[in-house]
Protein backbone atom coordinates (compact mmCIF):
# COMPACT_ATOMS: atom_id res chain seq x y z
CA UNK A 1 0.00 0.00 0.00
CA UNK A 2 1.33 3.72 -0.76
CA UNK A 3 0.26 7.15 0.41
CA UNK A 4 0.29 10.14 -1.37
CA UNK A 5 2.16 13.15 -0.08
CA UNK A 6 3.12 16.27 -0.78
CA UNK A 7 6.59 14.91 -1.26
CA UNK A 8 5.43 12.43 -3.28
CA UNK A 9 3.93 8.88 -2.98
CA UNK A 10 5.63 6.75 -0.25
CA UNK A 11 5.37 3.14 1.65
CA UNK A 12 2.56 3.10 3.66
CA UNK A 13 3.51 2.62 7.54
CA UNK A 14 0.41 0.84 8.57
CA UNK A 15 0.78 -2.23 7.04
CA UNK A 16 -2.29 -4.82 7.08
CA UNK A 17 -4.78 -2.53 7.84
CA UNK A 18 -7.89 -1.50 6.00
CA UNK A 19 -9.17 1.97 6.94
CA UNK A 20 -11.74 4.17 5.41
CA UNK A 21 -11.53 8.15 6.40
CA UNK A 22 -14.32 10.25 6.11
CA UNK A 23 -13.90 13.80 6.35
CA UNK A 24 -17.67 14.84 7.14
CA UNK A 25 -18.90 18.75 8.29
CA UNK A 26 -19.01 17.12 12.07
CA UNK A 27 -15.11 15.51 12.03
CA UNK A 28 -13.82 12.40 10.77
CA UNK A 29 -15.58 9.37 10.72
CA UNK A 30 -13.03 6.04 10.51
CA UNK A 31 -14.05 2.86 9.64
CA UNK A 32 -12.01 -0.25 9.93
CA UNK A 33 -11.98 -3.45 9.47
CA UNK A 34 -9.33 -4.83 11.35
CA UNK A 35 -6.89 -3.06 13.90
CA UNK A 36 -3.50 -4.85 13.23
CA UNK A 37 -1.88 -1.49 14.73
CA UNK A 38 -4.00 -0.70 17.40
CA UNK A 39 -7.01 1.49 16.84
CA UNK A 40 -5.13 4.47 19.08
CA UNK A 41 -2.14 4.53 16.17
CA UNK A 42 -5.06 4.10 13.28
CA UNK A 43 -6.76 7.58 14.80
CA UNK A 44 -3.24 9.42 15.78
CA UNK A 45 -2.27 8.69 11.91
CA UNK A 46 -5.87 10.13 10.81
CA UNK A 47 -5.48 13.10 12.49
CA UNK A 48 -1.77 13.13 11.22
CA UNK A 49 -2.66 13.00 7.92
CA UNK A 50 -6.50 14.39 7.84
Amino acid sequence: MFVSKEEGIEAEHLSDDIVLIINTSKGLVILTGCGHSHILNIINYTKEIG
